[in-house]
């Protein structure tokens, strides 16, 4: 029995005497199945066949003993169980913080695949390789805390259940939920620090993708080069037919002019001048750059990709001054050709 007086439990068996064996008595006259005993005080043959009685109707040991699980079913023995408190009384509302705060981890991670996804470069590529890594992680770090302190609810309610029916199980499944409970405590601090590289690497992926390389527009290209083949057609029919006319309707004025007009083209065509056919040589070059600088944004490094960059904007540059320049000698053309014509009225009507 449990001593009020010094918080001393003792068990009772065949032999003893005393307060605590009439208590005893008492309460198995009144406990089912009950026993109808002689309140004595003396723990006898018939008290000890009680006892057993007890013990198979409630599945405990049947040895005739009243021990610790004995009297703790009789209710008799308030042991130290029967005052443990359920320390965790939170346990069900911090699960379902913990379950909102890994859904918005989930929900950083799969933005910042999405946009790692739009943008294809090499440091894009390892970032989206240590992102997919660290959500691993995060699954595996949040299950390893999760499981334990769901297995503490349930707990919880095996510890309720015993502190109605057997409260000496009590101490028992709180020792099991402390384990548990540590387990789950310790993985949550590995889950942090697994938080917070998905978030570094989030910030990092949101910096890479405003960072990127352009890609250059090939097919843009590719149009300024075919429509540079029909000039240049077009410009050789315009200067045979001005020659022909010359040849036609020859005299003085006329020869003059043929002569400017030989003399532009002459210069036109000559080397670093913007002729169509150095214009086109040009942007075959600008092309084959831009091929190149496309492919390479998926594996070289961004020092390597500004170089790259660098020298097609330079190219640009070098082919829009030879357009404009060759702007100025089309409209020096038309002129000559204007006057050729008037030469040719000239001649022809004199």
């Amino acid at each position: 029995m449990y001593d009020l007086r010094n918080g001393k439990m003792k068990k009772l068996k065949m032999g003893s005497k005393g307060p605590d064996v009439k208590t005893l008595q008492t309460t198995l006259n009144k406990t089912p199945p009950k026993a109808k005993l002689k309140i004595d005080g003396i723990f006898g043959v018939k008290t000890e066949a009680a006892v057993k009685a007890f013990q198979k109707a409630k599945r405990l040991k049947q040895d005739g003993i009243a021990g610790e699980k004995t009297l703790g079913a009789l209710g008799l023995h308030k042991n130290k169980s029967q005052e443990v408190d359920w320390p965790w009384p939170e346990m069900d509302k911090s699960i379902r913080s913990n379950h909102k705060v890994y859904a918005t981890h989930r929900r950083i991670v799969s933005a910042a695949l999405k946009l790692a996804g739009k943008t294809k470069t090499a440091e894009m590529a390892a970032l989206q390789k240590k992102m997919q890594a660290a959500l691993k992680e995060l699954n595996h770090t949040f299950l390893a805390q999760d499981k334990p302190a769901r297995a503490v609810v349930v707990l919880e309610r095996a510890f309720q259940k015993a502190k109605r029916g057997n409260p000496s199980a009590c101490a028992g499944v709180v020792k099991k939920a402390k384990k548990l409970s540590e387990t789950s405590a310790n993985a949550a601090i590995t889950l942090l620090s697994a938080e917070e590289t998905v978030e570094a690497l989030a910030v990092e992926i949101k910096q890479a993708a405003s960072n990127a390389p352009e890609r250059r527009p090939v097919e843009k290209t590719r149009k300024r080069i075919t429509r540079y083949k029909s000039l240049g057609v077009a410009d050789k029919k315009s200067m045979d037919k001005s020659l022909e006319l010359c040849r036609r309707h020859s005299s003085p004025g006329v020869d003059a002019v043929r002569d400017k007009y030989l003399e532009m083209i002459e210069t036109a065509n000559a080397y670093g001048n913007s002729s169509v056919d150095q214009i086109m040589r040009h942007l075959v070059d600008l092309e084959v750059l831009e091929i190149k600088y496309n492919n390479a944004i998926k594996s070289a490094p961004a020092r390597e990709l500004s170089r790259a960059l660098e020298k097609i904007k330079f190219d640009e540059k070098t082919i829009e001054g030879l357009e404009k320049s060759r702007l100025i000698r089309l409209k020096k053309k038309a002129a000559l050709d204007k006057e050729l014509v008037k030469q040719i009225k000239a001649s022809v009507f004199a």
